[in-house]
C-alpha cells in the first residue's frame, strides 16, 4: 500500500485515517457504512450502532457478530477486548466490506417500578470484594429495587 503521505506529517487526512477505520453495518437487508474509532470502547460500538439505524435503546437490545471464515461459526462482540481484537482484524484488511457486523435485535421489556440500586459495597481498603457486591445486590433485591430486563423472541 503505497501512504497518501508522509507517517511524520501531521496533516489532517493522515491523522483521519490513522484514527478512525470503516466498518460495514448489516441489520436484516439494511446495510451501513460506520466510521469507528480505532480505540473504540464495547458500549460506544454499540451506540454507534443504535444511532446508525436509529433504534431505541429502550425498545430493543443488539447482539453483534462477524464471520471470520464462512466454515466457522460466527464470532459475537461482547466486550472491549472483543472490539480490540475485530479493529486489529479491519486494519489488516483495508477492504469496507470484508468482515461486516451482523447486527440481531431483540425487543426489550423494561420493569421501570424502581430504576436505583444502593451502593453500599463495604471496601477493603481501595478494592471491592465479589462477596460485598454480591450481598449489595442481594440487598436490594430484597427491597425491590431492582430494574428487570427480559428479552422477549
Amino acid at each position: 500500500m503505497i501512504p497518501i503521505c508522509d507517517p511524520a506529517c501531521d496533516c489532517l487526512i493522515h491523522n483521519y485515517l490513522m484514527v478512525y477505520l470503516h466498518v460495514y453495518l448489516l441489520y436484516g437487508m439494511q446495510p451501513l457504512l460506520a466510521l469507528v474509532a480505532r480505540n473504540c470502547s464495547y458500549l460506544t460500538f454499540v451506540e454507534i450502532v443504535m444511532t446508525e439505524f436509529a433504534l431505541d435503546p429502550m425498545k430493543v437490545a443488539v447482539s453483534l457478530k462477524y464471520i471470520l471464515k464462512e466454515d466457522l461459526p460466527p464470532i459475537r462482540i461482547k466486550n472491549d477486548n472483543n472490539v480490540l481484537s475485530y479493529v486489529l482484524l479491519k486494519d489488516m484488511e483495508h477492504e469496507p466490506a470484508k468482515y461486516p457486523i451482523i447486527v440481531d435485535v431483540a425487543e426489550v421489556e423494561i420493569d421501570n417500578t424502581s430504576i436505583t440500586v444502593p451502593v453500599n459495597a463495604h471496601s477493603s481498603g481501595e478494592m471491592f470484594t465479589l462477596q460485598d457486591m454480591a450481598s449489595d445486590i442481594c440487598e436490594a433485591s430484597n427491597e425491590k429495587k431492582v430494574t428487570f430486563v427480559t428479552l422477549k423472541s
